[in-house]
């Protein structure tokens, strides 16, 4: 069973509690909304449930995993369908191969999604399932904090955005399917407790209908920008991306990784690195790249895909080759420590990717004939 370390009395009212339930109420207390005995009680509550979702996901994970080894491999290929990796295959074959709009629709939801999920991670800093019981399997290996899951977040975000693009009844039923599956995925291997992958449902879906919400409006205003405006909202995004993660990391205060969250993990071959927020970094410079480019080559006239489907296979084939060059050739460069400089490195190799996906790829396949120029005007 699972017991929250005792809570000192200060930790109420500093940034990084292990509990923000707790946190909450305390200051709650501390500004006299309730009184010290009201608070007192919260706080308790707030533990306890918290000690009951990790003990009762614990041991849906070990249920899970008692049903047999023959699960590893269709969990293990579900949990990728909802990698960051997985959607920059798609985002961008999407944006080159079928419609421009879409690809923009997808890689803003995804880019400002994965910097929101960092932000909140690290805010919330919770631990994964193998930090607190290493007797379960480790199947699967995340270096980040649990809540909420990326994995069911991004799920139904971004499949969302394609469910809603098509207008139809079986791709929202076939969304809701795929984001449970890989929900479930994310629990079975071990890297989620239950509450995590329903903490992501939510923060997906309202994500997502906050976009649905502003898109038009929005859209139609950077429709009359200058490439001058376009860059520039580029770079604020990007910059408010990497703001919420700072934000995030400066409400930690003095916090620590607990010793055995982390000698639970070492147990079992995992190595955590939660306060190390790349993905948060990748996701705003490749935000920063995209936007830009796509500002730019609108003042360039645009582009569109033709009906041929080599030429849509050709197109597919190197923009892919491209950006895993430009992300895996440079990345074994990259050093891997925490330092200012590392952090710069990861977020201008996104940039570069951005660049290339946006506006590097489609003028070379417009210069090679596998694309016509489109006015997006």
């Amino acid at each position: 069973m699972v017991l929250l370390p005792p809570l000192q009395p200060d930790s109420l009212t500093r940034g990084g509690s292990q509990l923000q339930t707790a946190v909450f109420f305390g200051l709650l207390g501390k500004r006299g909304i309730i009184d010290e005995q009201d608070r007192s009680l919260l706080v308790l509550l707030g533990r306890r449930v918290i000690e009951a979702l990790w003990n009762s996901g614990i041991a849906i994970i070990a249920f899970l995993q008692g049903l047999g080894d023959w699960l590893t491999p269709p969990m293990l290929a579900l949990t990728f369908l909802g990698r960051a990796e997985f959607y920059l295959l798609v985002m961008p074959l999407i944006y080159w191969c079928v419609d421009y709009r879409l690809g923009l629709r997808l890689a803003v939801v995804l880019l400002v999604g994965a910097s929101l999920n960092d932000a909140l991670k690290i805010a919330c800093h919770a631990p994964r399932p193998l930090w607190l019981a290493p007797h379960l399997k480790a199947l699967a290996t995340e270096v980040s904090f649990g809540l909420p899951s990326g994995h069911a977040q991004h799920a139904l975000s971004v499949w969302g955005l394609l469910a809603n693009s098509l207008r139809r009844r079986w791709a929202w039923a076939a969304v809701l399917m795929l984001s449970f599956l890989i929900g479930l995925s994310r629990v079975y291997l071990a890297v989620h407790f239950p509450s995590d992958v329903l903490a992501g449902w939510l923060v997906g879906a309202l994500w997502l209908w906050l976009f649905l919400r502003g898109e038009r409006r929005l859209g139609k205003w950077i429709q009359q920008r200058s490439l001058g405006q376009g860059i520039l909202l580029g770079c604020l995004l990007s910059l408010a991306s990497l703001g919420l993660v700072g934000l995030s990391l400066l409400s930690l205060g003095d916090w620590q990784l607990p010793d055995d969250w982390l000698a639970n993990a070492l147990a079992v071959g995992q190595s955590p690195a939660p306060l190390r927020p790349v993905d948060g970094v990748n996701a705003a410079g490749a935000l920063l790249g995209f936007v830009a480019g796509v500002a730019w080559l609108k003042q360039r006239g645009g582009f569109a895909s033709h009906r041929s489907y080599w030429q849509r296979l050709a197109c597919a084939l190197v923009g892919l080759l491209g950006s895993g060059g430009l992300w895996y050739g440079t990345g074994v460069l990259l050093p891997t420590d925490a330092a200012p400089l590392s952090f710069a490195l990861y977020y201008w190799r996104a940039v570069c990717v951005g660049l290339w996906i946006a506006v590097g790829a489609p003028l070379l396949f417009i210069r090679l004939g596998w694309v016509e120029r489109k006015d997006w005007s």
